[in-house]
């Protein structure tokens, strides 16, 4: 019996230090979900199987090879409880690889890093094409609205570089355009602004 009980003592050990392994690459609202189906007795026996669906769905969210991330806008949120303020953050991302492939999301967490880190995961789930003119500019003038915020887009020469404010111009630059103009009217929301790029590119 004693022989018994050393060996299931050190099958819990085992199975505990995987916990433990996979519970250091998750965020913290992750952990605190893992962490109360440990204390129910839920997740004692981890399998090998199991640790690697785990690798595998981290390694799913990599970001593909080529592609840049710009942080566009960070916004502090705030909720009123009757146990005092409760804080988070909202990240706004763009994605692409210069060639013509572009993508937005957005993000929210408790912390900056995991916001940011949640928007990437949805910028990489919502990549749009971005027709392009010999490589560098677009094909014609273009107009779009979303919300009160007006964009115009114009194509220009090659070697006339962007012009556009520098929030634009760095999601310009993702989608691989290197000479274009573009204005905003009205309202000049970050997420209004890359909504209304989008819809225009």
């Amino acid at each position: 019996s004693s022989s018994s009980d050393e060996e299931s003592d050190t099958e819990l050990d085992e199975n505990a230090d995987v916990v433990l392994r996979e519970l250091k690459g998750l965020r913290r609202g992750s952990r605190r979900v893992v962490l109360q189906k440990l204390l129910q007795g839920g997740i004692l026996s981890v399998d090998a199987t199991a640790a690697e669906a785990l690798r595998n769905i981290e390694r799913s969210f990599r970001p593909p090879p080529g592609f840049r991330m710009k942080v566009v806008h960070i916004a502090r949120t705030s909720k009123g409880t009757r146990a005092g303020g409760f804080a988070r953050f909202s990240a706004l991302v763009v994605v692409g690889n210069g060639e013509g492939v572009l993508g937005w999301g957005t993000g929210k967490a408790v912390e900056v890093a995991n916001a940011v880190q949640k928007a990437q995961q949805s910028a990489y789930r919502n990549l749009y094409p971005v027709p392009r003119h010999h490589g560098h500019t677009i094909t014609e003038e273009v107009t779009a609205t979303f919300g009160k915020t007006k964009v115009i887009m114009y194509p220009k020469s090659s070697g006339r570089g962007i012009v556009a404010n520098p929030m634009l111009a760095g999601v310009c630059q993702l989608a691989g355009i290197y000479d274009i103009g573009v204005k905003v009217h009205g309202s000049r929301n970050p997420q209004n602004t890359i909504k209304c790029l989008f819809a225009a590119f």
